[in-house]
Parts: structure tokens; sequence; C-alpha cells
């Protein structure tokens, strides 16, 4: 009797620890969910070239000289080398640009420059032939895709240019000076420094063929062949 009363107070005294070890446990409708961590949003880094800027460019240019029969025969005879020139030039350019969500973008550029871009060349008895281009501008459409910052573009549209001529052999002048208009292709890459600062760099090709001018009494003509680099503030 004792030893079945020793056994039922021990299995009581289990129960009742088991009884506040299963108070202890979760209860699983009860199960507080664990917390969720959120990611905080990602601030976008994609630029938005679409707008406007105003800026100025300036280079270094090379104009191939095309003369006429009568002026191609003088400078044989001579004889001359015929008035390849080069020089520096600068300007100011306004320019509007387009961007779809594709990041192809579209624009127009205005460009207009005052040139240095001129040669004399003589034989060494006094014989000379020279030309001179001291202004040139384009007007021209854009399209370019852009990679964030960088915007690389080709470009094509009209082109303008004064351009002058003078040959003189044993005395005799023949000059003339004449605007020129033209067509115009180039490529570049624009670069967007700050939200509200454009870097660029460039090459531009314009041809004017040959244009007849009464004065000379003959046609003359040019390319040019144009590297510059660009600064310029957008809205």
């Amino acid at each position: 009797m004792k030893t079945l009363r020793s056994f039922l107070l021990a299995g009581a005294a289990l129960m009742a620890a088991g009884s506040a070890f299963a108070a202890d446990l979760p209860i699983a409708g009860n199960l507080a969910p664990a917390p969720v961590s959120v990611a905080s949003p990602i601030r976008s880094t994609a630029v938005d070239w679409t707008g406007f800027s105003v800026g100025a460019q300036g280079g270094f240019g090379w104009s191939r000289f095309e003369g006429g029969p009568f002026l191609q025969t003088a400078w044989s005879l001579a004889p001359l080398r015929k008035p390849d020139a080069d020089g520096g030039f600068g300007g100011i350019n306004l320019q509007a640009y387009y961007q779809f969500p594709t990041n192809i973008v579209i624009g127009a550029a205005l460009e207009a420059n005052f040139a240095g871009i001129e040669k004399t060349h003589t034989n060494g008895f006094g014989d000379t032939t020279k030309s001179k281009v001291d202004r040139f501008g384009f007007l021209s459409a854009k399209l370019g895709y852009a990679y964030e910052s960088f915007l690389p573009y080709i470009q094509a549209g009209v082109a303008y240019e004064r351009q002058e001529t003078a040959t003189q052999i044993a005395g005799f002048v023949a000059s003339g000076k004449q605007d020129q208009w033209g067509y115009t292709i180039g490529a570049g890459v624009d670069y967007l420094l700050t939200p509200n600062v454009v870097l660029g760099i460039g090459y531009r090709y314009a041809d004017f063929g040959k244009k007849s001018n009464a004065r000379l009494g003959d046609s003359f003509g040019n390319e040019l062949h144009l590297i510059q680099a660009s600064a310029g503030y957008k809205f």
C-alpha cells in the first residue's frame, strides 16, 4: 500500500510537471508571424535627355578647295598648289532633345561659327593663291541612343558657309567671294556631366560643291572636315 501511494504521488507530480511544461509551449493557432523585412526602394539613376540646351563649341577644321577649269589651268601654268586651308573656329549652338522610353533620342541642332580657316600658297616668284572660310553653320537632325549619361549620335542636315579665294599670277588677280549652301553629316558623343551641364565631342563633314562666281569668271567650292568639342547648359 505504501508502495502504491508512493507511485501515485510520483505520477501526480510527473503530470503536474508535464502540465507546466505544456503551458510554456506556444499554441499553433497563436503563433505570431515572423517579422518580414521590407527592402527599401532603390532610387532610380536613369538619365532623362529630354529638354533644350544652349552652349558653345570650338575646334579645328580643314577645307579641301575645288576650283573650276580657269583656276585649275592657272595653277598648272604658274605652277601653284590649290589652296587647301586649315585653321580654328568657334561659335554657339542651340539643341533640342527628346528621349523615348526605349532610350532612343531624337533631336535638332543649330550651330553657328566664326572661323579662321585659310591658307596662302606661293611658288617663289610672287605668284600666290589663297582661300578662306570665315564663317559657317549647320541645321541638323540628330538620332542617338542613350546609355545613361552618354549619348552617341549621328546627324545630317543643311550647311552654310562664306568662302573667298584669290589667285595672283604675273600681277593679274582673279578673286571671288560667295555664300554657299550644301549638306552636312556628322557623329559624336554627348555627355551629361550633371543634370544641367552637357559636354560633347564630334566630327562634322560638309560638302558645298562648286558654284559659279561672276566676279571670278569661274566656279569654286570646297569640302569641310571639322573636329570639335562643346559645352552647354541644359534646361
